[in-house]
């Protein structure tokens, strides 16, 4: 019978938010899924179980193999559901392993009151609000991370199960994006409901006039949309909830 429980405070530190001035809470005090990989009490087969716990691997080949899949979804017949979005010249399906951006886009946990040391213990994720940075790029991507093992992990071998990108303030110093139906930054709302119209329907800022269209498919997968007056869409988040890729 499954199990779950309140991870509490175990990031009660603050954070840096894209300002770097302002301060934010919790990036683990959320509900976690911890029923996978909690038993460690071995039993006269212990040593077979253990063979069989999923475990991070993070080498080349799984990293390859990884990145192929999910090429091969967007190359495919896309849909929202499928939370696969290109990056630069990178295309990720969520959740993916972190591993395959971390060269590039890091962060400090310091910043959140921790060292090296710290671990993600199984089915445990972070809140969506961890920042990465990348060296000489004028933008941020806010990231969830999550352990989809049966072990403890680092944040090095965790995936990342949720990726924000906002351009409303970076000037035209933005990557390259591409959802599924080819839709990138700019792209008008009648372009968007065009491929998918929004499942949870449309919110409206009436100061700005930006539109906030959210997509959300079995409850665990999501898409949300900003989507500019004259701009068409300056934010993108995606968001799984999926355990298994």
């Amino acid at each position: 019978m499954k199990r779950f429980k309140i991870v509490g405070a175990l990031l009660l530190c603050t954070a840096l938010t894209l300002t770097a001035c302002k301060k934010t809470e919790d990036i683990r005090d959320i509900i976690t899924d911890t029923s996978e990989g909690e038993g460690n009490n071995k039993g006269a087969s212990g040593n077979a179980e253990e063979a069989e716990l999923k475990k991070p691997d993070i080498s080349e080949e799984a990293l390859k193999k990884e990145e192929s899949e999910d090429r091969s979804v967007m190359s495919g017949e896309p849909t929202f559901r499928d939370c696969v979005i290109a990056i630069g010249s990178g295309v990720y399906k969520l959740p993916f392993s972190y591993k395959r951006i971390s060269d590039d886009w890091t962060f400090n946990l310091s910043d959140y009151g921790f060292d090296d040391s710290f671990r993600l213990g199984p089915g445990e994720r972070t809140s969506d609000t961890v920042i990465l940075n990348k060296e000489g790029s004028g933008y941020n991507i806010v990231v969830g991370f999550y352990n989809p093992y049966d072990v403890v992990c680092s944040i090095e071998e965790a995936y990342v199960y949720s990726i924000s990108i906002d351009i409303r303030e970076t000037g035209t110093d933005y990557p390259l994006m591409t959802l599924p139906g080819n839709l990138t930054w700019g792209a008008s709302f009648k372009e968007i409901i065009e491929f998918a119209h929004p499942t949870e329907g449309f919110k409206k800022d009436e100061e700005t006039g930006e539109l906030t269209l959210n997509f959300i498919y079995d409850y665990n997968n999501f898409l949300e949309l900003v989507v500019g007056p004259t701009r068409g869409i300056v934010k993108v988040t995606v968001k799984t909830y999926e355990k298994e890729r």
